[in-house]
């Protein structure tokens, strides 16, 4: 492990670029980040009611109501906020059940996410919660979540994260896990 220090950090250093000083939390932390939405750092999140319908903030940045869905500014991808989605299930019922799912305006295209769109709502500037609770309320911290992504193990395991901490892990599929279900934009 190399320590950052002034002689390693900036652009003449060893490793330049990889000392925060660029990106989307870097430009928020400068106030020179343009946000459509709100939230924590660099994340950018449209609250959207059970249409579909953006949801006002009030002036710092947080949902007047709760959400119901949310629309990542940044991916373009749309969240079901709850993250209780009909409580726990195994990593098959998940997959099921997002075939069925109807919510925000749309009637189809829910699914289990991958491990890589899970992250990317997991705000790692936060501990217990790592997530932003104004736009994704009643997180299960203690219980993995499932994605898509089935393992190196075989097919009998899937990827998980957990909300506590952003960690990854795996578990077996018919393990019951939580569910927070995900779709493409418009």
């Amino acid at each position: 492990m190399t320590t950052c220090t002034n002689a390693n950090a900036g652009d003449a250093g060893s490793f330049p670029g990889q000392d925060g000083r660029f990106g989307r939390d870097a430009a928020a932390a400068a106030g020179a980040l343009t946000k459509v939405g709100g939230g924590a750092a660099g994340f950018d999140f449209t609250a959207l009611d059970a249409s579909g319908n953006p949801i006002a903030l009030d002036g710092s940045g947080v949902p007047v109501s709760t959400p119901v869905c949310v629309r990542d500014n940044v991916t373009n991808l749309i969240w079901v906020a709850d993250g209780a989605v009909n409580g726990s299930l195994t990593w098959g019922a998940a997959q099921a059940y997002a075939t069925t799912y109807s919510l925000c305006g749309y009637a189809s295209g829910w699914r289990l996410p991958t491990r890589r769109e899970l992250l990317s709502i997991v705000n790692f500037g936060a501990y217990l919660p790592a997530i932003d609770t104004n736009f994704f309320p009643n997180i299960i911290q203690i219980s993995p979540y499932w994605t898509s992504d089935i393992t190196q193990f075989g097919f009998a395991y899937s990827l998980t994260v957990f909300f506590a901490d952003g960690t990854a892990s795996a578990d077996h599929q018919t393990n019951p896990n939580q569910v927070r279900l995900v779709r493409s934009g418009p």
